[in-house]
């Protein structure tokens, strides 16, 4: 399928992705920072309690919150010195970890429209994390939202949008480089959209005649251009 191509390098994995189980949503790093995805959406759901978003599986601590709109969210954190909704003042740099979101009825105030979303930002030593926070009714299915490592999902292992990322790069690195034929750009590119539309890669290569060996030759390229980046 591919033109002849000796590559010693072993896959890593990179880049972000969310994997759900229970109530618990896990999100990479590389989708919160907005790099690899749209930002994330984090779901408030008035009368149920906190929802959380843990950032404890990447190691860093927060030292800053924005806020689109407070109208309508109390903020806290694990760092009762800062990042409440009331102010306070501490000589002590903000070390949340956690923070804690909770919708409230919302202030009216005449000829003031209330979005039925808004921005967080989250910022750290060396990265801003961005969320999209929506208010929807009913009870939610999560309740929170870890941060982590990316490259990996709650297990450990690859996500579905982490091989896709590095598939897509190796689509296009071997297109430049010209390890992939013209005849099977097209099937190649349907086997990525239909991983992307979140079809299980071995569903998407038997859909589209696409071996096991080129999906890690596929794989490979990607980590041939990360390395050439």
């Amino acid at each position: 399928m591919f033109k002849e191509l000796a590559l010693t390098t072993s896959i890593v994995l990179a880049l972000s992705a969310q994997a759900i189980a229970g109530g618990v949503e896990h999100i990479g790093k590389r989708q919160a920072q907005g790099l690899s995805a749209n930002p994330p959406q984090v779901y408030l759901h008035k009368g149920y309690g906190d929802t959380l978003i843990d950032f404890r599986g990447i190691k860093e601590y927060v030292r800053q919150v924005n806020l689109g709109d407070n109208s309508r969210i109390v903020i806290n954190s694990d760092d009762p010195t800062c990042l409440s909704s009331v102010a306070q003042r501490s000589e002590k740099p903000c070390q949340a970890k956690i923070l804690y979101l909770k919708q409230i009825e919302p202030m009216v105030v005449e000829g003031l429209y209330t979005a039925p979303w808004t921005e967080l930002k989250a910022i750290t030593d060396n990265h801003t994390y961005v969320f999209k926070i929506l208010y929807k009714p009913g009870s939610p299915k999560k309740t929170i939202y870890k941060i982590m490592e990316d490259g990996t999902d709650k297990e450990g292992n690859p996500s579905l949008l982490d091989q896709y990322f590095v598939m897509r790069q190796g689509y296009t690195f071997g297109r430049e480089q010209g390890y992939i034929t013209d005849q099977l750009r097209e099937p190649l590119g349907n086997f990525l959209e239909a991983v992307r539309g979140g079809t299980t890669v071995a569903d998407a290569a038997k859909q589209h005649n696409i071996s096991e060996n080129a999906v890690k030759k596929l794989e490979l390229l990607g980590q041939m251009q990360e390395l050439e980046n």
